[in-house]
């Protein structure tokens, strides 16, 4: 789900998945960081086999990580310039 654009102008937010070391999957785009992490949410709750009992957000340079409480999973939102 690729959000619409917010009028050619300002930041967007990449909601990334990332399972062992694999290369992170783009999941989709959003005008607002609050719309990835509810979609995240929703992800975590329709396609996660363990039951997620917190989310940890950890900000880095550029980024937002997200541990759900998998030991080998975990998001990322990122913020760019559209």
């Amino acid at each position: 789900m690729v959000t619409k654009g917010n009028g050619g102008c300002g930041v967007m937010f990449e909601l990334y998945f990332q399972i062992n070391d694999n290369e992170p999957e783009l999941q989709s785009v959003f005008d607002t960081k609050a719309e990835a992490e509810k979609y995240m949410q929703r992800l975590i709750d329709s396609k996660s086999r363990i039951k997620s009992w917190y989310i940890r957000k950890i900000q880095r340079d550029g980024y937002w990580l997200y541990d759900y409480g998998a030991h080998n999973a975990f998001y990322m939102i990122k913020e760019v310039e559209e």
